[in-house]
């Protein structure tokens, strides 16, 4: 595990699970443990969420927060 996202997962499943049932390729999972993203994969995962959601950003860009 190397990012806090990754520590928040694991600190998640030992509040679930308890050590005595914790099973590690399953906390591996969780975890995304062994999981690399490339700068390339944000990015386009990025522009693939951006265009889905395009519509609804243009509906709600002139409308202030509260």
């Amino acid at each position: 595990m190397k990012t806090p996202a990754q520590l928040d997962a694991a600190y998640s499943i030992f509040g679930n699970v308890g050590l005595e049932d914790l099973k590690l390729n399953e906390l591996d999972k969780a975890c995304g443990a062994g999981v690399e993203v490339s700068p390339e994969d944000i990015e386009i995962t990025f522009e693939e969420i951006f265009e889905d959601n395009m519509q609804k950003i243009l509906e709600l860009r002139y409308r202030a927060n509260g």
